[in-house]
């Protein structure tokens, strides 16, 4: 960050270890899957960030809490804000890079996160989401049109019961 006064931002990868680890490794996307080292460290790489990523990073966070971040890029944005659906390092990280500050990727596991429990707020962020984009993609065409796709559903469903 001393080099190059436009980093705002500084990641790096991570070593899930703990009884749950092996559950939240699999979460993660196969590109970011590392190494399993001693049966015990399940290694996530992030991907580099770059200007072209930001979409991509608005939609699936790659900058853990533990990040380091600037504090004039603390203070341009305003610092933290609570959102009720978005994780708030998250949304602070992507308000940073919206004001045109770059992040670096060290692509080395120099934190070791413990995954306690599945109640931690980033399990139930994730699960959260999970199944509000299932619910939308499998009621899609219920949700545009209720009344005429339960009329069509209930039609088939039905008329294997009363052929005439």
């Amino acid at each position: 960050m001393d080099r190059n006064s436009k980093i705002g931002i500084v990641y790096t990868d991570f070593a899930l270890f703990g009884e749950k680890s092996k559950v939240r490794y699999s979460t993660f996307p196969l590109e970011w899957q590392g190494e399993i080292k001693r049966k015990y460290f399940y290694i996530i790489h992030f991907p580099d960030f770059a200007p072209n990523k930001i979409e991509e990073f608005k939609k699936r966070n790659f900058m853990h809490g533990s990040s380091l971040f600037r504090k004039q890029s603390f203070e341009n944005v305003g610092g933290y804000e609570e959102k009720k659906n978005i994780p708030e390092d998250h949304f602070f990280f992507y308000k940073i890079i919206q004001k045109g500050w770059d992040a670096y990727h060290v692509s080395l596991p120099l934190l070791e996160y413990r995954q306690h429990s599945n109640f931690q707020a980033n399990i139930q962020f994730q699960r959260k989401t999970r199944f509000e984009r299932t619910v939308k993609k499998r009621f899609q065409g219920f949700l545009k049109n209720p009344v005429y796709t339960t009329l069509k559903w209930s039609k088939k469903f039905f008329s294997k019961f009363f052929k005439s």
